[in-house]
């Protein structure tokens, strides 16, 4: 990744002009657009994080805190199906009442879906704001 010169757009937001805001807006529009259509082969790139080292696990441990959940998935479907498994099991061993919205919660499994490339961490700190104004989506990597 390269160093862009510039300040976050955290920063930029409070001095832009009504105007310059929505440009800012439809400008971040059409990037999550373009990312959307980008598209890797399953066959030799699996879903998950992109690194320069190649494909990362997806680690579920932090969130349902069992360690055999791992990507990288080849299917969205494998994903829903696997997390409603694990959400389901957490809520069923909590204390939580019969009627709590938490036991409602599912991913929905729409069938087949094309997996798509997302930042997932779109906000003002991790948007640079150039010296020719041009904003850049900055990227964490591990």
């Amino acid at each position: 990744m390269d160093y862009i010169k510039g300040r976050t757009l955290f920063k930029a937001w409070p001095t832009y002009s009504l105007y310059r805001k929505f440009m800012v807006a439809w400008s971040l529009r059409n990037y999550v657009r373009q990312l959307r259509r980008l598209m890797a082969p399953t066959s030799t790139t699996p879903p998950g994080p992109i690194s320069v080292h190649g494909a990362c696990t997806c680690d579920l441990t932090s969130l349902i805190g069992q360690q055999n959940l791992r990507g990288p998935f080849e299917f969205y479907s494998d994903f829903v199906s696997l997390f409603n498994t694990a959400w389901s099991s957490a809520v069923k061993h909590s204390k939580a009442p019969q009627n709590h919205p938490s036991r409602k919660e599912q991913f929905e499994d729409l069938g087949p879906q094309t997996l798509v490339l997302s930042h997932l961490d779109i906000n003002p700190r991790n948007i640079i704001v150039d010296d020719d104004d041009r904003l850049w989506l900055r990227l964490n990597q591990k």
